[in-house]
């Protein structure tokens, strides 16, 4: 159940987003406060990681300056680019908009990265520094628990009979070259944010809807709070989740009651329909899919991986 919050999570980052802007259009939000909330919302944030991964101690005052320097830019060209998209889409009826930017969003949450939001899942997989290959191969859970095993036990000696009974991991784990680093390190390994496709969706579904606002001003908002939402928070959970081990729970509550007060200000019945989506998604699927489990039938083959019996 704790880890289909990330789902949650998802489901209220896009609600946040769809209902400051329909607040916005209706003028119930001001434009600055916006920009004011989001500048206290990315400051915040880096401060909480800088001192929870203690990088603040190693780096001092240029850790911030460096992010800072790098948000500004970005922010900057926002704002100079803000005035076209006023009449970006003026030919573009309202309607097309709204299918457009639906589906975008909908694409945005099904290829959203769940395994970069969702590491480290189990304990051991806090320690072992697992690379990118791994992760994108799909290595079989047999294969980690053995190397999880032969590292803790000490017994290098035999590992080559180990690796040969494992065919097709020996490359991809690398390791000659992690085995004399996974014990010495204590910092945890991060894996890379690679979700383009969900990225540049959501990208587009908030160009599309700032193009409807009637200010410059209210386009550069709601596209600042877009790169927050869809570019930082996933980082941001990411890395928080390898530092707090209450940051899974307490940054998907926080969005989702965020979510929750905004759809009460807009609609009572969106806000009915997002308590039963996200009541449906935390506790109804983990335990319908817990009781298909007692249907599975799962088939062994010799095509299966090998999973050698070892006394260690």
């Amino acid at each position: 159940m704790i880890n289909s919050l990330v789902l949650m999570q998802q489901f209220s980052v896009i609600l946040i987003l769809v209902t400051v802007f329909f607040l916005m259009a209706n003028y119930r939000i001001s434009p600055y406060y916006l920009n004011l909330s989001s500048l206290v919302a990315t400051v915040s944030g880096l401060i909480a990681y800088a001192f929870a991964s203690r990088l603040y101690q190693q780096r001092g005052i240029m850790f911030f300056l460096g992010y800072s320097v790098n948000f500004a830019g970005y922010v900057f060209g926002l704002y100079i680019s803000s005035p076209l998209l006023c009449s970006l889409t003026d030919m573009i009826s309202d309607g097309t908009i709204s299918v457009l930017s639906t589906f975008l969003l909908i694409v945005h949450l099904i290829f959203q990265d769940y395994a970069y939001l969702n590491y480290p899942s189990t304990s051991y997989e806090r320690q072992l520094p697992i690379n990118e290959d791994v992760r994108r191969t799909g290595i079989g859970q047999s294969s980690l628990d053995l190397y999880s095993k032969v590292l803790q036990s000490n017994q290098f000696n035999h590992l080559n009979s180990y690796l040969s009974s494992i065919t097709g991991t020996c490359q991809t784990l690398k390791f000659s070259t992690r085995l004399t680093n996974s014990n010495n390190s204590n910092s945890p390994s991060f894996l890379k944010y690679r979700a383009p496709v969900s990225l540049n969706a959501a990208t587009l579904a908030s160009l599309m809807l700032a193009s409807r606002l009637r200010t410059h001003t209210q386009s550069f908002s709601i596209l600042v709070l877009s790169i927050i939402l869809f570019a930082l928070v996933p980082i941001f959970t990411h890395h928080m989740r390898q530092y707090c081990s209450y940051g899974k729970i307490i940054i998907p509550i926080f969005l989702s009651v965020l979510a929750t007060f905004l759809c009460y200000a807009l609609s009572n019945t969106l806000t009915l329909i997002f308590l039963f989506i996200g009541i449906f998604t935390i506790f109804v699927s983990p335990l319908c899919m817990k009781w298909m489990q007692h249907y599975k039938n799962e088939i062994r083959g010799p095509w299966d991986e090998a999973i050698p019996s070892t006394r260690l």
